[in-house]
């Protein structure tokens, strides 16, 4: 009887070390979502309550009163949704072209040195070395 007890013991230990180490990790990379896409699903999920709003009146489940309504702020909350979306790619572009016009126009050099003690890798704007701190040919000029 106590081996069993033992036993239990031991598999519902392992089970809670084991369980949230094996189990399937929501979030990191894989989870992003673009926000571009997303919104642009979401518009479309609009425009599907819209057709299927519009079904209803054709069957007539809907009112024609109710279906006006209705379909008002469905057009209206698909069009709050382009504006975002648009907004968003028009922040994108002018991103991406700040980026490239940075790296086109250049900055500081930041190829790789090497250290003259260790032999670890360092940059122009190290003063000393990061590995064994060793002042650095550069920086014995400015100093």
């Amino acid at each position: 009887m106590a081996w069993a007890i033992g036993l239990a013991l031991a598999v519902l230990c392992l089970w809670a070390v084991g369980h949230p180490l094996l189990r399937k990790r929501s979030g990191g990379l894989s989870a992003y979502t673009d926000p571009i896409s997303e919104l642009a699903q979401q518009r479309q999920a609009i425009y599907q309550e819209a057709r299927t709003l519009h079904n209803d009146y054709v069957l007539g489940d809907v009112l024609l009163a109710d279906y006006q309504k209705r379909l008002q702020e469905y057009r209206l909350q698909a069009a709050r949704l382009l504006y975002r979306q648009e907004r968003l790619q028009e922040l994108d572009q002018r991103l991406e072209a700040e980026i490239q016009s940075r790296r086109s126009a250049g900055g500081p050099n930041l190829e790789a040195q090497r250290c003259h003690e260790c032999g670890s890798s360092t940059t122009d704007s190290m003063k000393q070395c990061s590995s064994c701190g060793a002042l650095l040919s550069g920086a014995a000029k400015d100093g």
